[in-house]
């Protein structure tokens, strides 16, 4: 099943299923999209915890991030920032 999204700035988002996440690049941008409809943005290395959690990062920070609820993500895309944005 394909998820496509559209955010209030109009920008489009094909959703990578969540058993992809493993495969996700670690310095790329991307968006992530919950079940509560919320869209996080950041870069993760797709590994998962043994509580089930995932971290999601700042693009210019190392380590410093907040962990998510794998079984909450609904899917994820990678994204090209706008120019001059800090999204």
């Amino acid at each position: 099943m394909e998820i496509i999204i559209t955010t209030t700035d109009n920008r489009r988002f094909t959703l990578k299923p969540v058993e992809e996440l493993a495969n996700i690049r670690p310095n790329r941008f991307a968006a992530f999209v919950f079940t509560t409809g919320q869209i996080f943005y950041g870069c993760s290395n797709g590994e998962v915890d043994e509580d089930g959690y995932f971290p999601i990062r700042h693009p210019d920070r190392a380590q410093v991030g907040v962990a998510f609820p794998v079984k909450m993500l609904l899917g994820w895309a990678y994204i090209r920032k706008k120019k001059g944005n800090q999204t």
